[in-house]
């Protein structure tokens, strides 16, 4: 069984959830159909502290968003 790195991108107004956060989960480079939509930034960040509890990698870390990212992706935590 291959294990990969779990990461959760945050996001904010997507075309298919406009005007709200949702954070979807990665396995590897690879989307999984883990998602969560809020209109709250901290209940997203909140959700993801509790998803990653599943995957046994610890307290997640956030990365704020590169310069070079996509305008809507707000920050990655893994």
């Amino acid at each position: 069984m291959k294990s990969f790195l779990n990461t959760w991108t945050v996001y904010f107004d997507t075309k298919d959830h406009p005007k709200v956060y949702c954070s979807r989960r990665f396995e590897g480079i690879d989307p999984t159909s883990d998602i969560f939509v809020n209109a709250d930034v901290t209940a997203v960040r909140q959700w993801i502290h509790e998803e990653s509890k599943k995957f046994d990698q610890g307290v997640p870390m956030c990365l704020p968003r590169s310069l070079n990212d996509d305008p809507v992706i707000v920050e990655v935590w893994l």
